[in-house]
């Protein structure tokens, strides 16, 4: 599979953007045709906009190959954090080969070699998986050219030898790492390689990659048939080792270099593009590129050779050929005074060269010096200074991080333990910090499997908190418990803890706990508990505010609330035994409703039996008020006036016992009615 990862939309010098799609046929066959982009969009566009394993939105279609299709993604998780370029490139198995288990096994393979190797010139892969029927794996984006269309932009003379050698040492230093881990990448070819924007390359596509015997250990079980039908490899830079179907080995990798190596300093294929069997057959004669030094030539053409006895240099030899001096190596000091001196220009002219020579040696030396001392930094003094680091140091600064990384990640997971467990302010953890904790970490190491595992982990415990607060308080609401001001766990008290954990929670009662509530507050009403309805209506503008079904009810006891508060300070005043003014402006709006309800039975009232069960009521209201209350001084004198129209109409009737029976009832009620009443 060679898909390109990462190939954004470029844009020519004339100002027509394109997009560069690659195919798995050939490493050349690459098009930059925007019928091609549609086509090969067809059967993949329903991806886009995706969001897979709830974490990378798919944006757009970025590569296309022969198994895989290539997107760039929105990393979700990077967004949120505030990252500036949130973006990795999903490699997703095409439909049509996901009933193959032997190409799901070459992706997932892929993911497994490449996340073994931890080098800074080969992509990385963050993930990999399985999501919505989708086989995916997850990738670094990258922002540049594959060698293909370097090589392809060199044409016809191809690059001098300093400016390929830029491109061909990373390569090399690559190599160089992944055979030490004892892993080839037996398919390496320039569309397998990226170079972007920063002169970094890149090696990716270790799909067809092998670990090779050596160091094997004798007594492990072996599968011969564990890569049976998953190896593959493109004829045009694969080695006569490959063709013929051996193991793949660091020789077939040094021989496909070789051949990209000769393409950059000629633009041309060393053998016109033919497969190496089909070119040792035609006896194919190798012509050195015009750029390249006869030193160097003998390196490249040793690498490209058809002979079986031959053999190509490993990746370290070769860097150490290609910047072998032919010159005796004279350092420090003396290297400036043995130049100086073999300079015949006068003594003068010998001084200031040598002055020259010896500030650029002290220049080099002194950055020497810096960059050891920042490999001899402490973890914690890694943190604190890495961004500090020139732009020019890149490489140095993630190969800091990354020699740290394990040292660094225990810094930040023991300051968020340090935050959890101290709760001597609060009463639980103080998540916000922990979270901007993360998401510092999370710059530092964006891909970090264990960082990601701490964010889910302090996600759920944060629920769990919310979750276990707003529980505790619909117990109390079910229990009608409001007034709780000689209890630490009371309503108010657990609702400012729930506010402090989740700033943005909003919380919702149960079904019971309105239900509940209700009754409460229709019960306090009936039975004018001002008490109650003042607890009652703190807990309804906390709790219940927001139940468009209760607004009414709160509205109205919210109309009351200072009567209420009133009311409530005199009962409370009288209980401890002290004097106390009774708060009459403050009792006729509380009691209003009480005396237009009495009032409109009375007027209901339609015979002496019907006004005598209503005095019974006026006596009960007669209990919570003073006597001279003036609704109450108003309801027994509109009592009496009632009683003596039924009294005059015995008279009428010549009923004087029964008159004078009445009578007696409007004089009673007259006298309660007492002429020193409250005016």
């Amino acid at each position: 599979m060679s898909e390109n990862p990462t190939t954004p939309p470029s844009t020519d010098d004339d100002g027509d953007k394109t997009h560069i799609v690659h195919s798995n046929a050939s490493s050349s066959s690459a098009t930059s045709s925007a019928d091609s982009d549609g086509e090969n969009q067809k059967s993949s566009e329903s991806l886009v906009g995706t969001i897979i394993k709830g974490r990378y939105r798919i944006e757009n279609l970025i590569g296309h190959g022969g198994m895989c299709d290539v997107y760039r993604a929105t990393d979700r998780l990077l967004e949120k954090a505030g990252v500036d370029s949130p973006f990795v490139a999903l490699k997703v198995l095409q439909r049509e080969f996901t009933d193959q288990p032997e190409t799901i096994k070459l992706l997932f393979r892929e993911a497994q070699t490449t996340q073994k190797l931890s080098h800074h010139n080969i992509i990385r892969i963050y993930d990999f998986g399985i999501d919505k029927q989708v086989y995916f794996l997850v990738m670094e984006y990258l922002d540049g050219e594959t060698l293909e269309e370097v090589i392809q932009r060199s044409r016809p003379n191809g690059l001098a030898f300093d400016s390929a050698y830029k491109i061909l040492r990373q390569v090399l230093t690559a190599l160089d790492y992944a055979h030490q881990q004892h892993i080839v990448h037996a398919d390496l070819k320039p569309g397998n390689i990226m170079l972007n924007r920063n002169g970094e390359v890149k090696i990716f596509d270790f799909g067809v990659s092998k670990v090779f015997n050596k160091d094997t250990d004798e007594y492990a079980v072996q599968n011969p048939n564990e890569e049976a039908g998953l190896s593959g490899y493109t004829p045009n830079y694969a080695s006569l080792n490959l063709l013929e179907g051996n193991e793949a080995c660091e020789a077939d990798d040094m021989f496909a270099f070789s051949c990209i190596a000769y393409e950059l300093l000629s633009s041309r294929h060393p053998f016109g593009r033919k497969p190496s069997n089909i070119a040792k057959a035609e006896n194919y004669g190798l012509e050195k590129p015009a750029k390249l030094a006869g030193s160097k030539w003998r390196v490249v053409k040793q690498g490209l050779s058809l002979e079986d006895e031959a053999k190509p240099l490993s990746a370290a030899e070769t860097i150490a050929q290609f910047e072998k001096n032919p010159w005796p190596k004279i350092t420090g000091v003396a290297a400036v005074l043995a130049i100086a001196a073999g300079i015949g220009y006068g003594y003068h002219l010998e001084q200031i060269k040598y002055q020259a020579l010896a500030t650029e040696l002290a220049q080099m030396q002194s950055l020497e010096d810096r960059d050891r001392n920042w490999e001899s930094l402490a973890p914690e003094e890694v943190l604190t200074q890495y961004q500090s680091l020139p732009s020019n140091k890149l490489v140095l600064r993630e190969g800091l991080l990354r020699k740290n990384q394990t040292e660094i990640l225990a810094i930040f997971e023991k300051r968020v333990d340090s935050i959890l467990n101290n709760s001597r302010e609060n009463r639980f953890p103080d998540y916000y910090s922990v979270e901007e904790v993360i998401k510092e970490a999370f710059l530092v190491y964006p891909d970090s499997r264990t960082l990601e595992a701490l964010a889910q982990d302090i996600n759920s415990s944060w629920q769990s908190t919310v979750d276990v607060l707003a529980q505790r308080i619909n117990v109390h609401l079910e229990k009608s418990r409001y007034n709780t001001e000689n209890e630490e766990d009371n309503i108010y008290a657990i609702i400012d803890d729930l506010k402090k954990v989740r700033r943005d929670y909003e919380f919702k009662p149960t079904t019971q706990a309105t239900q509940v509530f209700v009754e409460n507050y229709n019960n306090a009403i009936e039975a004018m508990d001002t008490r109650a309805l003042t607890d009652l209506i703190a807990a309804g503008d906390v709790f219940f505010a927001k139940d468009e079904d209760l607004k009414e009810l709160i509205a109205y006891g919210n109309r009351l609330s200072s009567s209420i508060t009133e009311l409530s300070q005199y009962e409370n005043e009288l209980d401890k035994g002290n004097q106390a003014t009774f708060p009459y402006a403050a009792a006729e709006i509380f009691y209003a409703s009480t005396y237009n309800d009495l009032n409109e039975l009375l007027k209901e009232s339609k015979n002496e039996r019907s006004i005598d069960e209503l005095v019974t009521k006026v006596d009960a209201f007669a209990e919570i008020v003073p006597q001279d209350f003036q609704p109450l001084v108003d309801l027994r004198m509109n009592v009496a006036g009632e009683y003596q129209k039924i009294a005059d109409a015995l008279i009428d009737a010549r009923k004087d016992r029964a008159a004078n029976k009445v009578i007696r009832k409007v004089n009673n009620q007259l006298a309660l009615a007492n002429p020193n009443r409250r005016s």
